[in-house]
């Protein structure tokens, strides 16, 4: 069967608890069909999108074409792309500090604010929250949520605060704050919902809160770098990886490989409809974004930009974690 056509759903097997609007039977949930991954026009193919942090403008790499416009962007919103509305198509959407959603889908803008900000330690470096949005209950619609940084505490639309992962250590290396976990939701256990799960890149630890049965798991990986997780194999279950500060790609439980890296957002999207996604390489001061054996696209490097492919939650840590690589090859750290 071609992983591009439309299903009613697919079949995941294993012990668990409960699920939401999915069928118990044998040990077994049937996942209702969900957007791909950043599929926008509902092929099974997720779409080369950026988008020009300076103006809020998003163009498609491929064609060069704008495919959306924010009126409303301002420096330091973030991008929270989801299917808000149900309809299996990835909507462009952005969100400010105030908390003002914006969707180009039938659910149109609403209000989430951010949690409150008042117990930020002295000294912290970033503004402390990030937009996490994800499909924790219904695996039909994106909702909106955040993670507070310095407590490791997750606010999802609908939902009391959940403190989960690791805020850092106050007074601890370089400027006190920097070892806190990177938020990385996904949907681990393949039940079609969003996982808590974050990542610390100093000790290279994965959590991950599976949303079948409840339970937690701790993987120390042993490699230090930039999460993207993602489905490479294809088997409905996202993968944790890391690309480490010599370009080499670690997919945790499976392979290796060097390849484009440390001077790029990588990320990864199945850009090529197979059902296994594509890592790539969006350069940082270069016209050009990579994905891995299929193509290559010329972007704008005038411009503050980024792909859309990788989550703000990691997008904002990016960085953070280039210092970190630069910090360890000194001897600072």
């Amino acid at each position: 069967m071609d992983r591009r056509t439309k299903r009613a759903g697919r079949v995941t097997c294993g012990l668990f608890l409960a699920t939401v609007l999915g069928v118990v039977a044998s040990g077994c949930v049937v996942v209702p069909n969900q957007a791909a991954p950043y599929d926008f026009d509902g092929d099974r193919v997720a779409d080369p999108y950026w988008i020009n942090r300076t103006t809020g403008t998003w163009y498609d790499a491929r064609t060069g074409a704008v495919v959306h416009t924010e009126p409303a962007w301002a420096r330091g919103d973030w991008v929270v792309a989801g299917d808000y509305d149900g309809d299996k198509n990835v909507d462009p959407a952005t969100v400010n500090l105030a908390g003002q959603w914006r969707t180009a889908s039938g659910r149109g803008s609403f209000s989430f604010p951010p949690p409150d900000l008042s117990a930020k330690p002295s000294g912290w470096v970033s503004v402390g929250v990030v937009p996490v949005p994800g499909n924790y209950t219904d695996p039909a619609r994106t909702q909106a949520a955040w993670y507070r940084e310095f407590d490791a505490t997750w606010f999802i639309e609908g939902h009391a605060p959940i403190q989960f992962g690791f805020g850092g250590t106050p007074g601890g290396d370089r400027d006190g704050f920097t070892d806190h976990d990177i938020a990385v939701p996904a949907d681990y256990d393949g039940d079609g919902r969003t996982d808590l799960a974050t990542y610390n890149h100093e000790a290279a630890v994965w959590r991950i809160r599976s949303s079948r049965t409840n339970a937690v798991t701790e993987t120390n990986t042993g490699v230090s770098g930039i999460p993207v997780p993602a489905d490479y194999d294809g088997d409905g279950k996202v993968d944790m990886a890391v690309v480490d500060g010599f370009a080499t790609w670690h997919i945790i439980g499976s392979s290796s490989f060097d390849w484009e890296g440390g001077i790029c957002y990588e990320s990864a999207a199945d850009f090529n409809g197979d059902g296994r996604a594509d890592p790539s390489c969006f350069y940082f001061n270069y016209p050009t974004w990579w994905a891995l054996g299929l193509a290559s696209w010329t972007i704008d490097s005038s411009s503050s930009r980024s792909p859309v492919t990788m989550p703000d939650a990691i997008y904002v840590n990016v960085l953070r974690v280039h210092f970190y690589w630069i910090c360890v090859r000194e001897g600072w750290c």
